[in-house]
């Protein structure tokens, strides 16, 4: 996943 938008592809990434 990408921190770009992590929300949509990784909850991992950025999901704070």
């Amino acid at each position: 996943g990408k921190v770009s938008h992590g929300l949509r592809n990784s909850p991992s990434a950025t999901v704070k």
